[in-house]
């Protein structure tokens, strides 16, 4: 049974960030990632996400790079800075990164990241400004240069084809890869919307169904994410391991 804990860890302001982690049983060292919330943001959702990780071997740190105050606000300060490639949650991704990477049962080589929807676009920058192991990236925004992402780790990275705003960005990230000769695996899924692997609670569950998103849970395409992910995740990390 994995075990988790509600952490702070310093900000480069001096305040302190919070997270929830999810570790395996044992001693480890074991790979490790941050888990990158979508707007929604921190919740019971990311919960079960990380936690799924966790069960599978790895350390799993999952950040809130809302922090404090009204949600909408926070929304459109972290999509502004998403944009701008700098930032308050550049920052705090950046921190909570060195904050796992010193864990005692973290194998510090073995540190990637996943994103979901913003949460993947910030998985994309993260990767390209961090050194990472591996990176996962679910219906997040990609940069329109291939340069932006010329320093990537392997990647996987999973979209709906219903998505009518994202599926394109998926698109342009495989091909982005396969130019750089970027170690990567890219899933698309017919009939499905932009959310497939998150269980959507409240409003969002039920107005972002709607086009142009169609945001939907889908488990046969979630599963076979999940799948295929950890599959693409344990042959990078096997890489290193034979370096």
């Amino acid at each position: 049974m994995d075990t988790a804990d509600h952490v702070n860890f310093e900000l480069a302001d001096g305040n302190q960030g919070k997270a929830m982690v999810f570790r395996p049983e044992g001693e480890g060292p074991f790979p490790a990632l941050l888990v990158l919330h979508d707007i929604l943001g921190f919740n019971d959702d990311l919960a079960r996400i990380a936690r799924r990780f966790a069960t599978e071997g790895y350390v799993a740190m999952a950040p809130d790079f809302f922090g404090e105050g009204l949600k909408p606000i926070c929304v459109v300060k972290a999509m502004k800075t998403l944009k701008a490639q700098r930032g308050q949650q550049v920052d705090t991704l950046a921190k909570a990164r060195t904050w796992l990477k010193g864990q005692p049962d973290v194998d510090e080589r073995r540190v990637g990241a996943v994103g979901f929807c913003m949460g993947g676009g910030f998985a994309v920058l993260h990767a390209e400004q961090q050194a990472l192991a591996f990176v996962g990236v679910f219906y997040g925004d990609v940069p329109k240069n291939k340069a932006d992402i010329s320093n990537f780790p392997p990647c996987f990275a999973g979209y709906g084809e219903r998505d009518q705003m994202f599926i394109s960005q998926g698109r342009r990230l495989k091909k982005h890869l396969d130019e750089l000769g970027t170690a990567n695996e890219f899933r698309s899924y017919e009939g499905v919307g932009h959310s497939y692997m998150n269980q959507l609670t409240g409003l969002f569950a039920h107005g972002g169904s709607l086009p142009p998103m169609r945001a939907k849970y889908d488990e046969s395409a979630a599963e076979d994410s999940w799948d295929a992910m950890l599959s693409f995740f344990a042959s990078a990390l096997g890489s290193i391991e034979d370096e």
